[in-house]
């Protein structure tokens, strides 16, 4: 993950890093959507300085994914020339909860917090007639 805020040094094109003031993982057993890691262990860096923290963050990791896809399908031959195939497609077959990353930008109110989600289970059913 990539900490992020406002930066002050008016340097084109140099980017800035947080003051990082302490470890921000917090333990498994103890993430919550709320607070995935401690926020308060990060300060904005003050006024034409560029920070202690380092570009990114690699003892940070988001939720990750758990995507289980399937495909059932039936051949029925109806005559010898014609066959139908009934099938269905589960995208996210087991509906698990597929979450964001966490805010990572200093100063949102949300810094810290996973505020989203996406791709709920999807069903397609099909019907084909060959001949």
């Amino acid at each position: 993950m990539i900490i992020s805020g406002a930066c002050s040094t008016n340097i084109q094109g140099l980017g800035c890093t947080p003051v990082r003031l302490k470890d921000p993982v917090i333990a498994e057993g103890e993430k919550t959507l709320d607070r995935w890691f401690d926020p308060t262990v990060f300060a904005l860096a003050p006024a034409f300085s560029m920070g202690n923290n380092p570009r990114t963050e690699p003892n940070l990791r988001g939720p990750g994914t758990r995507n289980f896809d399937i495909g059932v399908y039936r051949n029925q031959r109806i005559k010898e020339t014609i066959k139908l195939q009934i099938g269905a497609d589960f995208q996210n077959a087991f509906n698990t909860p597929q979450l964001n990353d966490p805010i990572t930008t200093i100063g949102d109110a949300n810094f810290g917090r996973i505020i989203g989600g996406g791709n709920q289970r999807q069903i397609q059913i099909r019907v084909r007639l060959s001949y």
